[in-house]
């Protein structure tokens, strides 16, 4: 991220807070002429998980500031902000066959299908939590504002698992995606080539159900969906 010397020295609090989740270039007349960088003690020189959480809480405000300055993707949970690094291949070849099964549907329907990067709000505990889920549907298309920004709940989301996700993904977020007003979730597992729905009403759990790779995979919210789920891993 860069910022201007002048925005730094009215800001200089904020952005201190900032520089915990990636560098503040200071700028100039345009030029680079310092740098804010986050200290921490527990760095590790080998690997890079696909998340990384902070526990330094920010409000809603200065997450949405700094995340429209920012080039990474970031998530905001219950306060706390998680980065997002770039997924896998396998990752990536799960969201987009999953993204165009569910576009396919949506044709013709007052429904879209839509992959992330995509903000979704939801309300949980008079807190509001900003995630990026792999795969949304959205039949709400009313709750899309002037701005283009989402202001409704999805229908259905997916993840797809990654290593350094599965308790993000199979606990914090169902948890989130429960409490917070989505119909259905599904988690799409690429390393046992299964996905595990989640039918949810009235934010309780009221149905799961467990698909492998030589099934065929249903909704119980999205109307005549249903497909082969080896399209999802093939």
């Amino acid at each position: 991220m860069e910022v201007r010397s002048t925005d730094v020295q009215n800001n200089f609090g904020t952005y201190l807070r900032f520089a915990q989740f990636e560098d503040i270039f200071i700028t100039r007349n345009g030029k680079r002429v310092g740098v804010l960088r986050g200290y921490d003690a527990h760095c590790v020189a080998e690997g890079k998980p696909i998340y990384e959480v902070t526990k330094t809480e920010l409000t809603l405000e200065e997450f949405l500031d700094f995340t429209a300055q920012s080039s990474e993707r970031y998530e905001f949970i219950d306060g706390e902000v998680i980065l997002q690094s770039s997924p896998s291949f396998q990752h990536q070849k799960a969201v987009v066959a999953l993204g165009s099964l569910l576009r396919d549907w949506s044709c013709g329907r007052s429904c879209e299908a839509l992959v992330a990067p995509f903000d979704v709000f939801l309300e949980v505990d008079d807190r509001t939590n900003v995630v990026q889920p792999d795969v949304v549907v959205v039949c709400d298309l009313e709750n899309i504002n002037e701005k283009g920004r989402y202001t409704g709940v999805p229908i259905l989301v997916a993840e797809v698992l990654s290593e350094s996700t599965r308790s993000l993904d199979m606990v914090k977020k169902l948890e989130l995606y429960r409490a917070g007003g989505v119909r259905e979730y599904w988690i799409v597992n690429p390393f046992a080539e299964e996905v595990y729905v989640y039918t949810f009403e009235d934010n309780e759990v009221q149905d799961y159900r467990v698909y492998r790779k030589d099934a065929k995979i249903e909704s119980s919210v999205l109307v005549d969906l249903r497909f082969a789920v080896r399209l999802v891993f093939s």
